[in-house]
């Protein structure tokens, strides 16, 4: 059986439990949460040792099953986590899960965590035996549509009273990252602690919500405001900021000036789309074109394919979004360097 991570809640109110669950998926958030739920139900149920175990090989699944059909000197019903090592299971270890699925053992529940899934993974034997004799959990991100009244949702939960547009701020910075969003609720809630006031875009500002984050760093540099921009790269380069987090952003960035050059539509608020459309009109599309480029050499730098320092190169790179079209890149000077791929 297959079901969404959404809807675990409910199937598990009918109070039977699995032998077997299969959690995987690509939000980080929703698999962390639908194994809680998952540990925490069978807790309920009386299942109050936890065994941790990783299992990649056939001798490893063995050793789990061989583990599970045994007995505890310290519960009578326990729960087995188990971590996969790869993405898929291998065809050896296939008639070991068969065997045990065919004869398990009532006082065992087994959770397996799986990593990313993977479309493909329907047509393998793997699968189609978990979805015949065990509960499939499938973790994957909202759709847009949904995320903002997710937030809301989960600040509601924290007591927390947002507005909307403290909301679509929310939604708008960590673009669909549930992770990244929930940490921010939390962070929310901890300073906002039994305060019944209502939460506005711009009471979040005045918390320096986004200060000191790359958001703001690239806003400041696509609206042109170099002062700002480079308080912004220097505050985050103090704190430690990897100069990779800041290229990928960038980059995200600069993909959506494209499309706006192209005349395609993006669904964005018009607060978020307002630096986008200034820094489209600036550039154009040669330009824009031109530093997609510079990011991909700044990611080959920062790895020490190139030669130089990464956080110089940001610093022009984001200078060049700001507006100046004198500033150094790395791409003339690719031809001088030799790549050695077996150093």
């Amino acid at each position: 059986m297959e079901i969404s991570s959404h809807h675990l809640q409910g199937r598990l109110q009918d109070g039977q439990l699995a032998s077997l669950y299969y959690v995987a998926g690509t939000d980080l958030l929703l698999m962390q949460e639908s194994i809680q739920t998952l540990v925490t139900c069978a807790q309920k149920h009386g299942f109050d040792e936890i065994i941790q175990m990783e299992v990649g090989t056939k001798e490893e699944w063995e050793s789990a099953f061989l583990e599970a059909q045994g007995s505890s000197l310290f519960a009578e019903k326990r729960t087995f986590d188990l971590s996969m090592k790869t993405n898929a299971i291998d065809r050896s270890s296939i008639s070991t899960i068969k065997s045990y699925l065919s004869d398990p053992n009532p006082d065992i529940v087994l959770l397996v965590r799986g990593k990313t899934f993977e479309y493909r993974h329907r047509s393998s034997a793997w699968f189609r035996l978990l979805l015949e004799q065990a509960v499939v959990v499938i973790c994957e991100p909202l759709p847009p549509a949904q995320f903002s009244q997710w937030i809301a949702n989960r600040a509601q939960e924290k007591q927390l009273s947002l507005s909307r547009d403290a909301v679509e701020e929310i939604a708008d910075l960590t673009e669909g990252n549930l992770l990244a969003a929930n940490q921010e609720i939390e962070r929310l809630h901890l300073t906002f602690l039994d305060s019944e006031e209502e939460i506005s875009s711009e009471e979040l500002n005045m918390q320096n919500w986004s200060s000191s984050s790359p958001f703001e760093l690239i806003d400041a540099a696509c609206l042109g405001q170099t002062s700002r921009m480079n308080k912004s790269l220097m505050a985050l380069s103090r704190d430690g900021t990897e100069p990779l987090s800041i290229i990928g952003l960038i980059a995200l960035q600069l993909r959506r000036m494209h499309a706006v050059e192209r005349g395609e539509r993006i669904n964005m608020s018009q607060r978020r789309m307002k630096p986008i459309e200034v820094a489209t009109r600036r550039l154009g599309l040669e330009n824009i074109k031109r530093l997609m480029v510079e990011c991909t050499n700044i990611d080959s730098q920062r790895k020490g394919v190139l030669a130089g320092d990464a956080w110089n190169s940001v610093c022009s790179l984001l200078v060049g979004i700001a507006g100046s079209q004198d500033v150094p890149t790395i791409e003339p000077r690719i031809r001088w360097h030799t790549i050695d791929y077996d150093a």
